[in-house]
């Protein structure tokens, strides 16, 4: 029995389609990203009153800008697709030279259930739209479960900063699972 060109391409193209369609939608949600600029609340302290700063090379056109003191954040809200581990990077801009860090909060919608920090240590690189926005990874993992969470980026010490795009990306790697962050937590 003999099988035509043709019918071989489409037995072909029809084992492709269906390996597409049962493939996991993984490269869809490898991360998701929220624009600092769509804050929620905030808390300003000292120095520049927390808004936006129009600048073109931000994500979406637009940074915030005061969170400059100790003590001052923004909150957002962030929706995770999938129960994953996952590693958070916050794209900022600071003062040339200025060293500073930022802890960001995952609070958990279930009031018994446990937050979350990581804190992002930088060296700034410039203010304004001529510098380079820096992507600092945070210093542990985040196990968490598909759901809406409200996150807050905190100003711990240093330099002033301007708030680009928090990402959070999967994190495969199960030895990561507990954190230099939960255990730093601890102390601070």
């Amino acid at each position: 029995m003999s099988r035509s060109p043709t019918g071989l391409a489409r037995a072909a193209a029809l084992l492709i389609l269906l390996a597409a369609a049962a493939a996991p939608a993984a490269a869809d949600w490898a991360h998701v990203d929220v624009e600092c600029e769509s804050y929620t609340n905030s808390l300003n302290i000292a120095g520049t009153a927390i808004g936006g700063y129009q600048c073109f090379g931000a994500s979406g056109g637009w940074m915030v800008e005061g969170v400059d003191s100790p003590g001052e954040w923004i909150e957002l809200e962030v929706t995770l697709p999938q129960n994953r581990v996952y590693t958070d990077s916050l794209a900022l801009q600071a003062p040339m030279g200025f060293p500073g860090i930022v802890r960001l909060t995952v609070y958990n919608p279930d009031p018994h259930g446990i937050d979350f920090m990581t804190y992002h240590e930088f060296t700034g690189a410039g203010f304004g739209c001529g510098n380079p926005i820096l992507w600092i990874p945070g210093d542990s993992t985040l196990p968490l479960s598909a759901d809406t969470y409200t996150i807050r980026i905190e100003h711990v010490e240093q330099a002033a900063t301007y708030l680009d795009l928090i990402r959070f990306a999967w994190d495969d790697t199960p030895a990561r699972v507990t954190t230099l962050g939960r255990v730093k937590a601890l102390y601070r």
